[in-house]
């Protein structure tokens, strides 16, 4: 589909890390629309910035009052898998942003098609929740299918969880830059291999994400075997 525009009086722009709260707000406010407690927070927002340019890969949308309305980023696979995260402020719904964000998604991707492996299936797709029925139907009428459902598990501690048990011959240590970024991305590629649709990740991007502002490798934890670390695993907080 062609680019829609915006209704008169909005305005899209590229976000900055000065609208980090307003974000975080703005998604906090589409999830309870739904009935989604989840919540978002600034730290939260911020993680998932890490892995994206905002120059290239978010948009902004401000309302006449100057207000955010609307946003939306993707989270860029390999240029094969695209997924394309939206949210539209309920007081702003029905006013034509959803099919402009729709619209930016797949404009981003057709403009980079020419960066996908030869031959490659590319793939647009977004997150709706299953209660935000206007969402569903507004896919649907853009000719998207629903494929696949992902379920969100959670936990409400009442206590300190008690110290994990580790298996006889591991050794849990933090991340050692300058060292672990090769066996840890070799580790994280084969344990999402199998996730649907999800195209083998490139080492490069996952320097990245050990080279943003605000990476703390104390955070990042490596379980490794006696017998050398071909066996790591990775758990990140």
């Amino acid at each position: 589909m062609l680019l829609a525009a915006l209704p008169d009086g909005y305005a899209a722009r590229v976000p900055t890390i000065g609208d980090a709260e307003t974000v975080t707000d703005l998604i906090a406010e589409c999830r309870l629309a739904v009935g989604d407690r989840s919540g978002m927070t600034v730290e939260e927002l911020l993680g998932d910035w890490h892995d994206i340019t905002l120059s290239e890969e978010a948009v902004a949308v401000e309302a006449p009052d100057g207000r955010l309305a609307a946003y939306a980023d993707v989270l860029n696979r390999s240029y094969v898998s695209v997924s394309v995260y939206g949210y539209v402020h309920p007081e702003h719904r029905r006013r034509g942003l959803g099919t402009f964000i729709v619209g930016w998604g797949e404009e981003w991707v057709r403009e980079r098609l020419h960066l996908a492996p030869w031959g490659a299936r590319v793939v647009v797709q977004h997150y709706v929740h299953t209660a935000d029925e206007p969402a569903a139907r507004l896919m649907e009428r853009m000719d998207y299918t629903p494929v696949r459902g992902y379920y969100r598990m959670s936990v409400e501690l009442d206590g300190t969880p008690p110290q994990p048990e580790w298996p006889e011959g591991i050794r849990v240590r933090t991340f050692v830059p300058g060292r672990d970024e090769k066996v840890v991305y070799e580790a994280v590629e084969d344990a999402f291999c199998d996730v649907w649709g999800r195209p083998r990740g490139t080492f490069e991007r996952f320097l990245g994400f050990t080279r943003v502002e605000g990476f703390d490798p104390d955070l990042w934890f490596v379980a490794e075997s006696r017998g050398g670390i071909s066996g790591v695993c990775l758990c990140k907080v």
